[in-house]
This record gives C-alpha cells, structure tokens and sequence, in this order.
C-alpha cells in the first residue's frame, strides 16, 4: 500500500535535503506511483524548474518502453508550461531515431575475417532501440539483402520484444564467404533505395569491408552526400586508402580500424552523437576468473552530464543480473558520487554486454561494481564515453608505416574548458598475431611506453613510437590527464591505429 504521494516526497526530502528533481521522480517511478501524479508532485517540490529541465527528467526516467511524445505533451502542458515551449523542449529533449543500413562483405578476401564480421555486425545491431529502423545487406560478385529479405523490402522497425534483431542476427550467421569478386557499389545502391524508406530522425550506412572494391560500379559514385557513411575496416588486406573518395562524400563520415565489438558500439553511440565532443574517460581491460569482483572508477562532469557506459565480456554465454551473479550471470553495480549503490539498470543487455546511459546524474566521481563466478577465465572491457563537453582531443599520426619506422604522433587539447596541469602518456601495443605474414607466424605480444609526449611551444603534445619490429596493426593508446576547473580529474583515453609492412 502505497503511503500518500506529497508524504513519499518529503520524506525522500528529509533524508537527502540535496536531492534532484530527476533522482525524486526516480524514486517515485521505482516506488510505482502514477506518471502524471508524480511529475506534478515534481514541479511542486522543484517550483522553478524549465520546461527543458522537466522535459529532459522524464524522458531520461521513462524509458522502458520510451514514453510516447503525445504522453510527454501531455505531462508538461498539465504542468502549466505554454505549447511553443514544450514543442520546443520536446523537439530538443525526445530520443531521435536512428535509421541505418548495415552492409558486410562476404566475399573470398574476408574468409580470415569472417567471424569477425558476424560478431561486429550483431554488436552493432544490439545497441538498436525501439523505433530504430533498419536493413542488413550481403555483398560479393552481386549484393542481396539477409534482412529483411526480399528485392526491395521496407525497413525493418525494431519492436518492444526486439524480435526483428534476433531474426537479422540468425541471417546474419548464415553468411559464408565465398564470392570471388567484391561489388561494393551495388551494396550502396540498396542502401540508397532502403533510405528512402526510412522515416527517421537520423539516417546512416554502416559498411564492414575490407574496400578492395573490383567489380560493379563506383561505390564513390553512387554514394550520395546524405546520409554518412561508417566503415569498419576487417581482413588482411583492408587498406584505409580504398575508401577515401568514400569518406570525402560527407565530413561526418569515418573510418574505423579493425573494430571488436565494444568498438562497433561506439559506432553506434557516435552516430546518434554525431560529434567530435566525445571523451572515451575509461577504457579498462581485465580478466574475469572464479568468484571474484572488479571495481571500476570514472568522472561524471556537469558539463553535458550523459555518459554511456558499455560493458563487454567474451563468454557470450553470460548475462547481466541485478541480483546475485550465479550460473552464466554477471552482477554489475552502479555506486553513485554519495557511495551508495543506485537503482540504475543498464538499458541494453545481451549475451556477452550491456549498456548503461547515464543521463542528468549527480556530477563526480562514480564507480562501477563487477561482480562474478566464472568456471574458466574471460576477458572483459569496460568503456565510459562522455558527450556534450566542450573539450576536444586530438591525435594526429600516420596510418601506415613501413617495417623498422618509427612514427611520429601529436595530441592536442582545446575547447571552452582550461584543462589544468595536462599530462599525457601512451602504450605502444604490438600484434598477437602477424596477419600479413604468409606463414602466418606468431609475432610477440607485448607493450611499450612512447617516448615521452612532451609539450611545445603550440600548446601541442608531441612524442615518437617505438620502431615496429614486426608487420601487422599497431595500436597506440594515449592517456590524457588533467583537472577541471572545479577541481574534478579530467581524463581521455584515445586509441590509434599504424598498418605496418
């Protein structure tokens, strides 16, 4: 039995004078008073709270399934806010849809990469909202679609069950590389057509390939200005170069080297940002072995205040569990910037991740809880991204480097926010495996420290890599380190990628 709302309301009051307005209409959803109710009770509380705050509390709390925009009108004009002010907030603050097309090269060249693509494209397609609309397409010699199926399907819409995902993922396991020609522009084509069937906020194609296009049309050419493109670049013989007139069709288009899965999620996140002013703050691999814990600490700036957390895990047999972690389950907690365990749930989960959003939150110093019982040993990665800063990092570094070289790098930090007492660092890592090697030998793996990365006179970080002693990809992963103004630790972790041979 529920005790009256106001009651509820102030005593949340009396046992946390400092409570936000989004943290009391969170407690009042998990305590399950009604939706109207208990925004009114909000604003009675929080008197000089904006349309914009108000419209962004609510979506940010009903989200499961997302709040329909004619409940979240309705909410805010029963608050007393005038219609061109909520028509506002609501255009400003309501999710905007994303409508993609997924592309994956199943020709010959990609048979070493061929698992690879399934798992990136299905970590891709796991990130999909309801609303989200979407098609995947195979190409070699000729394109084709795996889903829909059919010679000119309408989009998929992904549905509150998400059953349309789990029918693109089972098309998707069924592709077998074998086509001995690579027709990236008719894949493009079909892209185009879907397009103009979506009708979304946002719209993009998603290319997985290795760009060694010989056969069909110019995809450069068929590929038109809107939307951009994003390619993830698998296979030993991907080269970066294939795609340039590609990516010179439109500046939000990009290139991604050799992505996993937790990387094909930042896709996902960086086309609905759409940005450059995104910080990657944590970027932390471990291994996950018997009946154990990890504890994970990252920084939530009152600038933008959204962060994305994803957490990934290679036994895809392994679910997230919000009670104890028993069989094939992984216990994650969220402790907020008061040391006490939240309520917050990740809004997407699947075999082997889950995603949290963290959005309109209590800004400091946050910490992730892992916990687990594993039979065997697994790898796990945990990644924070924050959006809405005003800070920018740069790295700027070759993308091939011939055998012996040691290439040069450069980081720079600008925007709104004076970083304070900035250092930078970086790990040079070396290849598991030599995938240009015709003998397909080993090569060591190990781990370097660049020269130092020292400030000159343009405010710019320099330093060089260690020489590339065997051919295959490199990667570079820089720390950047700092202080806000109101005192908080600032951190960015960037990675960049060096062909080498």
């Amino acid at each position: 039995m529920l005790i009256p709302i106001e009651q509820f309301c102030q005593e949340q009051l009396e046992k946390d004078p400092s409570i936000t307005a989004a943290e009391m209409l969170h407690n009042l959803h998990m305590a399950g008073y009604d939706r109207e109710a208990s925004v009114r009770e909000v604003l009675h509380f929080f008197p000089a709270l904006t349309v914009d705050e108000m419209c962004r509390i609510i979506v940010n709390e009903y989200t499961d399934p997302l709040i329909t925009k004619e409940e979240l009108r309705g909410l805010l004009l029963i608050c007393g806010y005038d219609e061109p002010s909520v028509e506002q907030a609501i255009e400003r603050y309501y999710p905007q849809l994303l409508g993609y097309v997924l592309m994956l090269d199943d020709s010959c060249s990609m048979y070493q990469a061929s698992a690879m693509i399934k798992i990136d494209a299905k970590a891709f397609l796991d990130c999909s909202r309801r609303g989200d609309q979407f098609g995947v397409s195979r190409f070699e010699t000729s394109a084709s679609w795996l889903y829909p199926d059919g010679s000119a399907p309408e989009p998929a819409v992904v549905t509150e069950g998400r059953d349309e995902l789990e029918k693109a993922a089972a098309a998707i396991d069924t592709l077998k590389t074998e086509g001995s020609s690579t027709n990236i522009g008719e894949a493009v084509s079909l892209a185009n057509d879907m397009e103009g069937k979506m009708k979304t906020d946002i719209k993009a194609f998603v290319l997985i390939s290795d760009g060694e296009h010989n056969h069909g049309p110019n995809p450069a050419q068929v590929l038109k200005n809107e939307p951009p493109i994003y390619i993830a670049g698998l296979g030993p013989y991907m080269r970066e170069s294939y795609f340039h007139d590609m990516l010179a069709k439109n500046v939000k288009s990009k290139y991604y080297n050799a992505p996993n899965a937790f990387d094909m999620m930042r896709i996902f996140n960086q086309i609905l940002a759409d940005s450059s002013e995104s910080l990657l703050s944590l970027n932390q691999l471990d291994t996950y072995q018997g009946a154990n814990y990890r504890l994970y600490e990252f920084i939530v700036s009152a600038q933008g205040n959204y962060s994305m957390i994803t957490v990934v895990w290679s036994d895809k047999k392994y679910w997230y569990t919000s009670g104890y972690p028993g069989d094939c389950q992984i216990n994650l907690v969220l402790i907020g910037p008061d040391n006490k365990p939240t309520d917050i749930r990740p809004q997407i989960c699947g075999g082997g991740f889950c995603i949290y959003n963290l959005k309109n939150v209590r800004p400091g110093t946050w910490r992730l809880l892992a916990q687990y019982s594993t039979d065997a040993p697994m790898t796990a990665t945990v990644g924070v991204i924050r959006e809405g800063e005003d800070i920018c990092v740069k790295v700027n570094g070759p993308q091939r480097a011939e055998l012996g070289a040691t290439p040069e790098y450069a980081v720079t930090v600008s925007g709104g926010t004076v970083i304070e007492n900035l250092a930078v660092t970086a790990v040079h890592s070396r290849p598991v495996e030599n995938m240009f090697s015709e003998s397909g030998a080993k090569a060591v793996s190990c781990s370097r420290e660049l020269v130092a990365l020292q400030e000159d006179i343009s405010g710019a970080f320099k330093g060089v890599l260690a020489p590339a002693e065997n051919s295959g990809i490199y990667t570079a992963h820089i720390t950047v380190k700092g202080q806000y103004p109101d005192g908080l630790p600032f951190i960015c972790h960037k990675m960049h990628t060096v062909i080498v041979g």
